[in-house]
């Protein structure tokens, strides 16, 4: 399980954080499953643009094909990768805040 928090002024000394859900990655798959607590009732997914971006977009709809490969639809964000590595920046236009993701998971 990975950790989201929102937060101000993320990663600097004065910078306050709250819990504000978490992400899961199961094995054998290339995405993650997030969940908000300002939104409880819904599952987002956060995927990969490439291999080698460091930039993803965060999906509101997950749909498994005939063959059982994975297809994203409603696009609703995006997040990119930190300069500090350590944890993703995920852009909700429609929220006000900004939500930062671990990218190592509790253990």
């Amino acid at each position: 399980q990975h950790e989201v928090i929102r937060g101000t002024r993320f990663g600097l000394a004065e910078g306050k954080q709250y819990p504000a859900g978490y992400a899961l990655r199961f094995d054998g798959t290339k995405y993650y499953v997030l969940k908000l607590w300002v939104q409880q009732e819904k599952t987002y997914y956060i995927n990969k643009n490439d291999e080698n971006s460091e930039y993803y977009t965060v999906f509101g709809k997950k749909v498994i094909e005939a063959d059982e490969s994975v297809r994203f639809l409603n696009p609703i964000g995006f997040a990119r990768g930190m300069p500090s590595k350590t944890h993703l920046e995920i852009v909700l236009p429609d929220f006000p805040r900004r939500y930062y993701m671990s990218l190592f998971p509790n253990q």
